[in-house]
């Protein structure tokens, strides 16, 4: 049984020995921390399929960079262009639309109160439209910064930590 689902794994995790090494180089530090949370994510959800429509994640308010970068061949080390302030606006309401009602509001920091038995319906979406596109378009983010850091970076990139944490949680539920 190994044998005939170790290559399609290894299929599967192709992409993702490509995208590593980019997110490497535009996350620095701490911050790295991300990409080890998001395999750990993807390891838990056997790696999905990108082309599985299951695994999307909702295009509603996400920034229109994500879109350009996709149609360009997806180059793991380029980022798209886009305006600072325009981004940050797309992407703060993009991530929290997709959270659950008991998180949402209008700025982070966001709830943290767990609830029990919550499935993440909206962000527990692995392959290469899922939350992926969240933590590459984070590691855009933080390309910008000057010294790595700035407060309303820092509140998305934890959020986003926390998140994948909790959903690892959930290890082999599907």
């Amino acid at each position: 049984m190994g044998d005939t689902i170790e290559p399609e794994l290894q299929a599967r995790r192709e992409w993702i020995t490509k995208a590593v090494p980019g997110l490497w180089s535009l996350l620095v530090g701490d911050n790295r921390r991300l990409i080890n949370l998001w395999l750990i994510f993807e390891k838990q959800l056997h790696f999905p399929e990108s082309k599985d429509m299951s695994q999307r994640l909702k295009k509603t308010h996400r920034p229109d960079c994500i879109e350009y970068w996709q149609k360009r061949k997806k180059n793991y080390f380029a980022v798209p262009p886009f305006v600072l302030a325009s981004f940050v606006a797309q992407w703060t309401r993009w991530w929290i639309s997709m959270q659950p009602e008991w998180r949402r509001g209008d700025a982070f920091p966001l709830s943290r109160v767990s609830r029990d038995g919550e499935q993440w319906v909206e962000t527990r979406k692995g392959g290469g439209n899922g939350i992926f596109l969240v933590v590459l378009s984070l590691s855009w983010w933080a390309n910008t910064l000057v010294d790595g850091s700035n407060r309303e970076f820092d509140l998305a990139l934890d959020d986003v930590c926390w998140v994948l944490d909790e959903m690892s949680k959930l290890a082999d539920i599907r």
